[in-house]
């Protein structure tokens, strides 16, 4: 077995994961070092390894891969900064949430933005959506995804 193959069982969990198309591999930069994402507010963003490599330029380090398994992820444009606000935008004029829709999330933004993107998730899994995908206009040419649940994201190797 080739070096740092550590946990072969591990191994070929991820390997059966990627040929039946449950999770594939993304890569996330961040100065921190954790053991689960916070995914409280829009979710976690992977990209590229040349996105994350430019991240670690400005400033964050450890681009890493991950196993994303994110199963129907609902295509956005680059929001750049992804406030309650910014999304709802972006769902309302994509007509992928209606007028009634957004004032839940609204109404709910107005006690706490956890509790407005948390509405977002809710409405979006309601309509069968996991996370996001978007072409990057920021770090490097390419798709990133966006995972709504850390449950969706896994170390790779």
């Amino acid at each position: 077995m080739p070096d740092g193959f550590r946990n072969s069982e591990s191994l070929a969990h991820q390997i059966v994961d990627i040929l039946l198309c449950e999770s594939f591999v993304a890569w996330h930069s961040s100065p921190n070092r954790f053991r689960k994402f916070d995914c409280s507010r829009e979710g976690a963003h992977f990209g590229t390894r040349e996105q994350a490599d430019n991240l670690r330029k400005a400033g964050k380090k450890d681009a890493r891969p991950y196993l994303l398994s994110i199963q129907n992820p609902l295509r956005v444009r680059d929001l750049g900064t992804w406030t309650v606000d910014g999304i709802v935008t972006e769902l309302h004029h994509a007509d992928v949430f209606n007028t009634e829709e957004a004032d839940a999330v609204y109404a709910e933004r107005n006690w706490s933005d956890e509790r407005g993107h948390a509405k977002i998730k809710q409405i979006l899994a309601g309509k069968g959506y996991d996370g996001f995908i978007y072409v990057n206009e920021q770090e490097g040419e390419g798709d990133s995804w966006v995972a709504f649940y850390s449950e969706q994201i896994k170390p790779y190797r």
